[in-house]
């Protein structure tokens, strides 16, 4: 129970942070870090969604998908987050 709310205020936190720093890249269009920085909080948040060990699977809310999905998604943002993280 306290690990389902400890999860969901991570994601949430995770999930302001990228709005606030896709403003930021908003307003000043010259600093690209902040939409870097944007992208690497929205795949630490995917990525925590998607792992079966915080209690709050992205699977309770989308249950048609299987879970080769949610895999896939991992995998994903793991190696996205590999890719964007150099250039921030």
């Amino acid at each position: 129970m306290i690990e389902t709310g400890i999860a969901i205020f991570f994601a949430g936190s995770l999930m302001a942070m990228t709005v606030y720093h896709v403003i930021l890249f908003l307003l000043y269009r010259r600093r690209q870090e902040y939409i870097y920085l944007a992208l690497l909080c929205a795949g630490i948040m995917l990525r925590s969604l998607t792992l079966n060990s915080n209690g709050i699977p992205l699977q309770s809310v989308f249950p048609l998908l299987g879970f080769e999905a949610f895999k896939t998604i991992e995998y994903f943002c793991v190696y996205g987050l590999m890719a964007v993280f150099p250039l921030y």
